[in-house]
């Protein structure tokens, strides 16, 4: 059985972080696709709602830009969605993780329902996991572990890397989950993945990402 650990993958992650170059997909791609344009297009999105997402940082201490990209990834940054899977605010969650927020009543606020989530996936100041120094550990590792676990490992079952964080980048493989339990071997992503996003955002200095523990 795979080790998709944090500590196992962690190396990986690393060495893939060097090797990803956003906005250049493999010769085998199909066209058009105009990727740096979709990067553009998504940081600027994400950087829109940036104040919105410092609010759940406030409460929760997961980095604003960890919170957007997701949001982006699961709702395309609309307001009026959960960030835990898309599903709308007007009720709890239906699909998988169904009945969320636990608590309140709805319709939920959008800062509510993200707020729930991060707790929810025990990465909120009370639960997250901390470096040795006590901080929050939001390394690039841990970060893109969380976010392909946010998602599921079922792609490297396929030995696909997952499009949910190397889509729109030369990392980038044909196969795709469809629909829940369907895979399309020839199915290439039409969604940036979250690594090339976060990637152009640290070399704009839009943000800053710690390497890996000291």
């Amino acid at each position: 059985m795979s080790d998709n650990s944090r500590a196992a993958l962690a190396p990986e992650y690393t060495a893939l972080w060097v090797q990803c170059v956003p906005g250049t997909r493999p010769d085998e791609a199909p066209e058009p696709h105009d990727v740096n344009s979709q990067i553009d297009s998504a940081i600027k999105t994400v950087l829109a709602g940036k104040v919105r997402y410092q609010a759940v940082e406030a409460k929760t201490g997961v980095p604003w830009w960890v919170v957007g990209i997701l949001h982006l990834m699961e709702c395309n940054s609309k307001f009026t969605l959960h960030i835990h899977n898309g599903d709308p605010l007007t009720a709890r969650t239906v699909k998988v993780p169904a009945g969320r927020p636990a608590a309140g009543q709805p319709p939920f606020t959008w800062e509510f329902s993200a707020e729930d989530a991060m707790v929810w996936k025990q990465w909120d100041l009370k639960n997250v996991r901390r470096l040795e120094d006590g901080t929050p550990d939001w390394t690039l590792p841990t970060t893109l572990w969380r976010m392909e676990a946010w998602n599921g490992f079922g792609y490297r079952n396929k030995g696909v890397r997952t499009p949910y964080l190397w889509a729109g980048s030369n990392l980038e493989q044909p196969g795709r989950y469809v629909a829940d339990g369907v895979w399309d071997a020839t199915k290439w992503s039409g969604q940036i993945g979250a690594a090339a996003v976060i990637k152009v955002l640290a070399a704009r200095d839009l943000i800053q990402i710690q390497a890996q523990p000291a």
